[in-house]
Parts: C-alpha cells; sequence; structure tokens
C-alpha cells in the first residue's frame, strides 16, 4: 500500500495536532485525576530524592520513566494540572506522530487519532501510556524507514518505551527477539557479522527491557498479600471465557451508557447469560484470526505480534484480568506490528477502519461523560477539607487506595487505619490490611483521646443507618456527626462519605 501520510501538508498535520490539543485540552480541564493517577504524582511530589523516589514506589509495580516526569514536575510545582498538561503534551505529539507517518489511509489514521485510546484513555487519563504511545509509534516510524531494523537511536526508543509500562516492556522483547532471530537465520555468509553489527543496538534494547522487567518483578515481589491477592483465577471455563475476550473488550471499547460507572464499562456486558461470555470470546477469536490473515505475507511482523500477544495473554490469565487500557493492548500492538509491516491490505484496512469508527464513538461517549459529571469527586471533597474551619483537624481516609486521590489537593496528610500509618501514597506492602468499620471507628476515637482535637473521617462507603446531619455517640464522651458527602463520580468508589469525630459537648478527652 502506498504511504498517504507522507504527503500530507504541514497545514493538514498543524490542523489535526490544533483539534487534538483542542478537545484534549476541554478534557484535561474537567478531568478530576482518580487514585491511579494521582498516586504517582503523590509519589514523586513528596519524593526529596531520586532515591526516595525508588522506594517509594516500592510496591507499585510498574517501571520508573512515567515516575521520573512526575519527579520534574514536582520540583516545579505541587499542582497536579501540571501532570496533565505534560500527558496532554506527549499524547499530542504521539498522535502527529502517527498522523504523519502510520501507513494507513487518511480514515484510518484520522480515525485512531481522535479515538477512544489516542484521546480519552491515554491522553486525557493521565497514566504511562500517552508515553508508550510516543515512543512505540517514534520506534515504528524510524524503522520503517529502514526495513523494521534496530538501529542504536531506535534502540534508545525501545529502551524507554521497556521502561513506560509492562505492555511497553513486552512489545520491546518481542521486537528485540524477533531481530535477533532474523539476524541469526539470515543466510550463513556473513551471518556471524551481521549478527555482531547488530549486537550493540540489540544489547541496548535488551538492557532496557531487563532494568523495567526486573524493576517491576522486584516491587510485585515486595506487594503484600491483601492486594496482591486480589486477583484469583478460577482455573474454570468462565474464568478461560473471561480473559480470552479481553481482546474483543480492547478493540470494541463501547460503554454501557446505562450504567453508573459507565468508564470500563462495555454494552457486551447487557446480553443474557450465558452470550454474555460466549459472544465476546467468539469476538476475541474473529479478531485474532482477522491479525494473524492480515500479518501472514510478512512473516517476521507476524512472529512479533504472536511474541507480544502470548505474554499478554498470560498476564490476563494468571496476574491481573486488568480493565480496558489493558485490554486495548492487544489491538495496538496489532496496529504497530502492522505499521512496521508497512501497512495492510485493502480489505484489511476497511476492517480496521471500522473498528476504529466504533473506537471513535466510545471515545466520545466516554469523553462526553467525563465533561458532564466528576470522573472523581476527589477534588471537590478536598476543597471541602480545606476550609478554614477544618484546618485543626486531623484527618482519616478509609478505604485508602479510594481515598488517596483527595491527598493531591490537601496539605495535610491522611491517617490510613488499613495502613495504620500518616501518609498521602499508597503502601502496598505486606503490613497493609483491610479492615472492618469498627477498628476504623476505634482507631479514630484513639486519635481524639491522644491528638485532643476533632477527627474528620472519609470514608468511600455508605454510613449505614446514619443521616445526614445526625449523630450518635461513638465512646463515653466522643461521638460522631455525618457531616458531608460528595457523590455523582464516574469512578464511583470515589464518592465520599465525611464524619466529625468528636467530643461530646461539656466533655474533654482524657490525656493520653
Amino acid at each position: 500500500m502506498s504511504r498517504p501520510d507522507a504527503k500530507q501538508s504541514t497545514a493538514a498535520s498543524l490542523a489535526v495536532l490544533a483539534a487534538f490539543v483542542g478537545l484534549g485540552l476541554a478534557g484535561v480541564l474537567h478531568h478530576e485525576p482518580w487514585r491511579d493517577e494521582i498516586e504517582i504524582w503523590l509519589i514523586a511530589r513528596d519524593s526529596a530524592s531520586l532515591a526516595e523516589l525508588l522506594r517509594n514506589m516500592g510496591t507499585e509495580g510498574h517501571p520508573v520513566l512515567w515516575y521520573l516526569v512526575n519527579f520534574a514536575l514536582t520540583r516545579v510545582t505541587h499542582d497536579p494540572l501540571a501532570m496533565q498538561l505534560a500527558n496532554l503534551t506527549i499524547g499530542a505529539a504521539a498522535a502527529l506522530v502517527f498522523f504523519r507517518a502510520a501507513p494507513f489511509g487518511l480514515a484510518a489514521r484520522l480515525l485512531f487519532v481522535f479515538g477512544y485510546y489516542a484521546l480519552f484513555e491515554f491522553t486525557v487519563i493521565a497514566r504511562s501510556y500517552a508515553l508508550e504511545l510516543l515512543l512505540l509509534f517514534s520506534f515504528c516510524a524510524r524503522a520503517s524507514r529502514r526495513e523494521g531494523r534496530i538501529d542504536l537511536p531506535g534502540a534508545v526508543l525501545l529502551a524507554l518505551l521497556a521502561n513506560t509500562n509492562l505492555f511497553g516492556t513486552i512489545a520491546v522483547v518481542a521486537l528485540v527477539a524477533v531481530e535477533a532471530l532474523d539476524a541469526l537465520g539470515s543466510p550463513a555468509a556473513g551471518r556471524r557479522a551481521r549478527f555482531v553489527a547488530r549486537l550493540p543496538a540489540l544489547a541496548l534494547a535488551g538492557l532496557g527491557a531487563a532494568i523495567g522487567f526486573g524493576h517491576v518483578l522486584a516491587q510485585s515481589l515486595a506487594i503484600g498479600p491483601d492486594h496482591a491477592g486480589a486477583y484469583r483465577p478460577a482455573y474454570d471455563l468462565d474464568w478461560f471465557l473471561a480473559c480470552f475476550s479481553a481482546p474483543a473488550f480492547g478493540a470494541l471499547p463501547f460503554p454501557d451508557l446505562t450504567s453508573e460507572q459507565v468508564w470500563n464499562s462495555s454494552v457486551m456486558g447487557l446480553l443474557p447469560a450465558p452470550w454474555n461470555a460466549i459472544l465476546p470470546a467468539l469476538a476475541s477469536l474473529a479478531l485474532l484470526a482477522g491479525a494473524v490473515a492480515a500479518l501472514r505475507g510478512h512473516p517476521r511482523w507476524l512472529r512479533a505480534f504472536l511474541l507480544g500477544l502470548a505474554p499478554m495473554f498470560a498476564l490476563y490469565l494468571f496476574v491481573w484480568y486488568g480493565s480496558l487500557r489493558h485490554h486495548g493492548q492487544p489491538f495496538l500492538w496489532f496496529v504497530a506490528c502492522a505499521w512496521l509491516a508497512g501497512g495492510l491490505s485493502r480489505p484489511a484496512e476497511r476492517v480496521l477502519v471500522g473498528l476504529l469508527g466504533l473506537q471513535l464513538l466510545a471515545g466520545g461517549a466516554l469523553l462526553a461523560a467525563d465533561l458532564a459529571r466528576p470522573f472523581s469527586s476527589a477534588r471537590a471533597a478536598a476543597r471541602w477539607l480545606e476550609q478554614p474551619e477544618n484546618a485543626d483537624a486531623v484527618l482519616v481516609g478509609s478505604r485508602d487506595y479510594a481515598v488517596e486521590p483527595i491527598a493531591g489537593w490537601t496539605s495535610r496528610p491522611f491517617y490510613y487505619p488499613d495502613q495504620r500509618r500518616f501518609g498521602t501514597f499508597m503502601d502496598w506492602g505486606p503490613a497493609r490490611m483491610e479492615i472492618g468499620q469498627h477498628r476504623i471507628e476505634s482507631d479514630c476515637a484513639d486519635l481524639v483521646r491522644r491528638e485532643g482535637r476533632r477527627v474528620l473521617l472519609v470514608l468511600n462507603s455508605p454510613p449505614g443507618d446514619l443521616a445526614l446531619g445526625a449523630e450518635r455517640e461513638l465512646r463515653p464522651g466522643i461521638r460522631v456527626r455525618y457531616v458531608a458527602r460528595f457523590d455523582g463520580a464516574i469512578v464511583v468508589d470515589e464518592n465520599y462519605r465525611v464524619f466529625a469525630i468528636e467530643p461530646a459537648p461539656g466533655d474533654r478527652p482524657a490525656p493520653p
């Protein structure tokens, strides 16, 4: 297929970039970051040095590159908007590279740039995925001019890509393996010389992959059982069908607009049983068969696709089932392999355009929902907690992971009963244990006694039978009042209830 993108005028590229930045900026300015975004920002913000950053992210389970970007930003400002704008800039650069250099038709390139992943999931939501796209697409643009070969500048891109997230690491391992196999499988005459010539670039990219994977592995081993054991494979048919369906959910990410938590939902979940399990699995089978057929004329890139796909399935099956941002990775990896293969046949590209059209609708629906509703209630809760009349209160939060994003906009740490410590970001280590309501309230009463001041307890669960404005006795001489609530968030477990725990009128807390 010809590459019409090479003929695109600067004016057309600037128009696409301007439209992307305009839509992305509108989304970012109306998007309240949720916990996975804010956790990285808090770790970077509250780390005094790079060594402390590495210690503080020791139970995260992610490579370091996006944390380093946030660390640099937090040396300048403590406003999380800086993270969002930086991610918008990265996402816009990735979109521009794709529009100008990808070997697909105009329709496919436009639909991808303004679709669910490039615009909404990876740009409006600030994680490491926009950085993954930028580095992967930059490598594809460079390598496609060099018959897919990895040169030293390309190896630098791959080494960085391997340290964005685990899917980036998988992509790099697959690309390095294919390059090495290609060199070793070349004609005997000159094989050794060709392999030696490629070795420095392969070694650099491989080193980046080893660092990325090693860092993830070390962190995963440090994660405590309450989090590491959250995913328990059932090893039955339902488990297999759900995990095998992941590529279909990722390629067809249209949300259930009737769901309270519209994000990460799927219209396929509305199907009656057992079709809600069987049809997505069949759709995955059809999509994977189509991907293999589309790449069968390019054995090298078909091998790369399959080498990357296998560990992705292993992750879904045995490590973490994930969400749409994870389920979309096989689709994005196929797009990258098709790019490196020089494009798709006309029938295959028509199918790609159809999928991208559905993704455009999905991204538009999610962007509209994010503009209309708070993504998280954390920012609203933080504004209330930072009012002058609450300045002297001790802040307590549970569940810790759900309350954590509030700390992105507060000047005080929380006491997390699940971790039995004051802090801002999560520590997923073995000391963390999820506890019940009675223990949480008991810790709050102890804090009132010990600190001699009011406690504001923030919960992300309903308050039982206590109505807003009502109070009850917690312990003799200590009462609890339901004082505020923050609802309507797309991430439903980031809606909050706030309770004031303080001495009853006329009582003074006993000295510690």
